[in-house]
């Protein structure tokens, strides 16, 4: 249940990137997203994908100042293929 839980704040987080690209999301959303996806690395730190989630959220953090659309895109497939293999 927790996966599929997890599952859902990664599409969630991939689909609120996108949207802060588009600015259509406040910055606050964006960093409530990557203190979720830094609390699950620094949890599960043994995984290489929660160690990518760790990166990810310094990411989104990072782009307040300073934001590329083509490293945004590969996080949010990033984050949506990993929803897509916690949900199924």
């Amino acid at each position: 249940m927790i996966v599929k839980f997890m599952g859902v704040l990664d599409l969630l987080a991939a689909l609120f990137l996108i949207l802060f690209q588009l600015e259509i999301v406040t910055s606050r959303v964006m960093l409530s997203f990557a203190l979720y996806l830094f609390v699950k690395g620094v949890v599960f730190w043994g995984d290489g994908a929660s160690r990518i989630d760790l990166i990810l959220s310094i990411y989104m953090v990072s782009l307040l100042i300073w934001s590329p659309w083509i490293l945004s895109i590969i996080a949010a497939i990033y984050l949506i293929q990993k929803a897509f293999f916690s949900l199924f």
